[in-house]
């Protein structure tokens, strides 16, 4: 697993110098000051990273699960605009020599047969 990892920072303002710390939490970047003493900083950095590291600091628990036809959905849905009409179609091709692969060789995959057999349908026809 990979630990969570608190940056910090100096800052130099008008009024002299800051810490910042730089964080992510959840996919979402966060940035805090937190004084002008580097070791004050040092020592909020530290329990920072513990809250992080033992997953009490507003972490949400569930994940968010999307099927694999969404995902393909809202990804085409999104490039479609900034795409040429070769680029989309050869994208379409890759997905579905993807599909046959997983089909072929991972049958008792997370997504069954018919699964796979629906993105095709959806898209390829």
């Amino acid at each position: 697993m990979k630990s969570p990892r608190v940056y910090l920072k100096k800052i130099e303002r008008k009024n002299g110098h800051v810490y910042r710390l730089d964080y992510r939490v959840d996919g979402v970047r966060r940035r805090q000051v937190v004084g002008t003493n580097k070791r004050e900083a040092e020592l909020i950095q530290s329990s920072i990273e513990n809250e992080l590291f033992r997953g009490i600091h507003n972490v949400s628990s569930q994940k968010k699960i999307i099927s694999f036809t969404k995902l393909v959905d809202e990804y085409f849905s999104i490039k479609a605009n900034n795409l040429s009409m070769a680029s989309l179609t050869r994208y379409k091709e890759y997905l579905k020599q993807f599909t046959y692969f997983f089909s072929k060789y991972f049958q008792t995959c997370a997504y069954p047969k018919p699964h796979l057999y629906m993105i095709s349908t959806i898209f390829f026809t």
